[in-house]
């Protein structure tokens, strides 16, 4: 029979499916209120809200910009988009860990599609 180490003043106690349940829910409400109330929680929420908004609004921002300006370069518009490509923190973080960056996502998708297109409808690896 297995035996655990419990901390003195604590008891073993047989609990019921619903008191379990209780306690998990109170439980993961309590991490729930430990993530709130850490102040990194506010800074990564924050800064992930800008990186998207920035993500979502750069493509009308340069057409507004082309509208006023006139036609802008590809040379310009490429140099924009890789500026923003190398500030935004979730490409940080991916590369950190190891992952892969938006543009070696988007060529791998690129590629599966030209692949796709020149095997007919048959997916990789198969």
């Amino acid at each position: 029979m297995p035996y655990a180490l419990i901390p003195d003043g604590y008891t073993l106690k047989k609990v019921t499916p619903g008191q379990l349940d209780a306690v998990s829910a109170k439980r993961s409400h309590e991490d729930f209120m430990a993530i709130l109330s850490n102040p990194g929680t506010a800074q990564l929420v924050g800064t992930a809200g800008l990186a998207l908004a920035t993500a979502h609004f750069l493509p009308m921002f340069i057409e507004k910009l082309e509208e006023k300006v006139g036609s802008l370069s590809d040379d310009f518009k490429e140099g924009v988009n890789e500026t923003v490509n190398e500030l935004n923190p979730l490409n940080i973080v991916r590369e950190r860990a190891g992952l892969k960056s938006n543009q070696e996502l988007i060529a791998e998708l690129e590629r599966r599609a030209a692949a796709k297109e020149t095997n007919g409808a048959r997916p990789l690896g198969f």
